[in-house]
C-alpha cells in the first residue's frame, strides 16, 4: 500500500526506532490479507496484513 504521508512522517520514525516488523489487522475481504510481507516505501522492515489479531501476533513473534 502506498501512502506518501506515512512514508514521509511515520516510517522514518519507525526506522529510527529499529522496528523489525509491522502488522495491520484488517477487515475481512481486504485484498492484501495473506500476501507476502514486504518492505513498503522507505521502510527498513516488512509490513504484513492479517485478518485476525492472532495471526498478526503469531507472525510478529516469529
Amino acid at each position: 500500500m502506498n501512502n506518501g504521508w506515512r512514508d514521509a512522517n511515520i516510517i522514518p520514525r519507525y526506522n529510527a526506532a529499529n522496528v523489525r516488523k509491522f502488522a495491520f489487522v484488517m477487515p475481512a475481504g481486504m485484498p492484501a490479507i495473506g500476501s507476502s510481507p514486504t518492505k513498503e516505501g522507505p521502510a527498513n522492515f516488512p509490513t504484513a496484513y492479517f485478518g485476525t489479531r492472532q495471526d498478526a501476533l503469531q507472525w510478529l513473534g516469529s
